[in-house]
């Protein structure tokens, strides 16, 4: 399976899981403080399939997190897809980064458990930054549809 192929299936998997789900009781983990306090419980539960790290500062000085999942999270192997997915890049656009918080979850607690998702993580190596935009989440509100500008 090729690495366009492998992001296609996962893309697809994600998608029909989480319209399956009610995800309202974690609304409140996807603040930008809760996010990283997500990865950061994520990493530590999962200590041998990831690994996670700072890109640098936001405008306003907030962390962008990456977690890795891989088999060996911490090495590149020669041949291994990298799998780069980014999720809120504009402030208004929550469900990316719900979905890529989701996303994690999903590999994290399959792993070891389901084939598929098992091999999609010893063959792969993925980087999950479920916010680039941290700032403008922060700036939003329920029914923003204008990325948090302000008048």
């Amino acid at each position: 399976m090729g690495p366009q192929s492998l992001v296609v299936h996962l893309f697809l998997m994600v998608i029909a899981t989480f319209a399956q789900q009610d995800l309202s009781w974690k609304a409140d983990i996807f603040a930008s403080d809760r996010e990283m306090q997500m990865s950061e419980a994520t990493r530590l539960n999962y200590p041998n399939i990831t690994h996670l790290y700072s890109v640098g500062k936001s405008v306003e000085g907030r962390e962008l997190w990456v977690l890795i999942i891989s088999d060996k999270p911490t090495e590149h192997e020669i041949l291994e897809p990298e799998l780069k997915i980014v999720g809120n890049m504009h402030g208004n656009e929550v469900v990316g980064r719900e979905a890529v918080l989701y996303l994690i979850e999903i590999l994290c607690t399959n792993y070891g458990k389901n084939k598929y998702l098992t091999d999609l993580v010893n063959n792969a190596r993925f980087h999950l930054m479920p916010s680039m935009n941290p700032d403008g989440y922060e700036k939003g509100y329920p029914g923003d549809r204008i990325s948090a500008m302000v008048l």
